[in-house]
């Protein structure tokens, strides 16, 4: 097992450089062959734009004006792993498809393939406002495989919606998706979803917040903060 130490350092940081260079090329390729090759990639690795009925899904918890849907490209990953590697890609395992099938739509009707939709494509949206979200994420991803330190755990018993919504802000990027993923789930399964109000308001007002709108919007928290 490879330890990170003072001396090694260096070394650490040429791994974390690697990693994400590759998931970077990954990427770069599944979009250069969208565009060139009539959306193949290798054998049969199909590469395509969003559904309506994927788009509208996320519209439900994005809003309309905050995501971004029309850059945004899905495949079946051949890695036993959900992920969004680089830029608007997102990449979940077969399974999460109708029929086992990439050609057919992400079957949402199953909360854990809609939220992990979810999940992945909140990574797009960070990226979509700026974040350095692969660069962030490799480091808390090599720090899991070394140390067991889990990047997705987070305060998950805060009620306050508000305080629940600036503990959110100061989350890593996994942390952020992780409660996005879960909100999905409790609200998919009728759970009190009161916690997470303010966040579902401020991601959805977002593309407000970063064009400088807010001071002259408000973001409304719920009363009992």
């Amino acid at each position: 097992m490879f330890v990170p130490t003072v001396k090694n350092l260096p070394a650490v940081g040429q791994k974390v450089r690697l990693a994400i260079k590759e998931m970077e090329t990954a990427a770069h390729k599944a979009l250069g062959t969208l565009n060139k090759a009539g959306n193949y990639v290798g054998d049969n690795m199909l590469v395509r734009h969003l559904y309506q009925e994927e788009a509208e899904a996320l519209w439900y918890y994005f809003g309309h004006f905050s995501l971004h849907v029309s850059p945004i490209v899905i495949y079946a990953t051949s890695i036993e792993q959900d992920w969004s590697p680089y830029g608007n890609v997102i990449g979940l395992q077969p399974y999460r498809f109708v029929n086992n099938d990439p050609h057919l739509p992400v079957d949402i009707c199953k909360t854990d393939n809609y939220a992990t939709l979810i999940h992945e494509t909140f990574h797009v949206w960070q990226r979509q406002y700026g974040e350095l979200v692969t660069r962030k994420a490799v480091p808390l991803q090599l720090r899991y495989k070394i140390y067991n330190i889990d990047p997705y755990l987070y305060k998950d018993k805060i009620k306050n919606p508000r305080a629940f919504l600036k503990y959110f802000l100061k989350c890593n990027v996994e942390q952020q998706a992780q409660i996005m993923e879960d909100y999905v789930k409790d609200h998919r399964t009728s759970k009190n979803v009161t916690k997470y109000i303010d966040i579902q308001n401020y991601v959805k007002n977002k593309y407000l917040i970063h064009n400088g709108n807010n001071k002259r919007i408000h973001i409304e928290t719920s009363d009992n903060c």
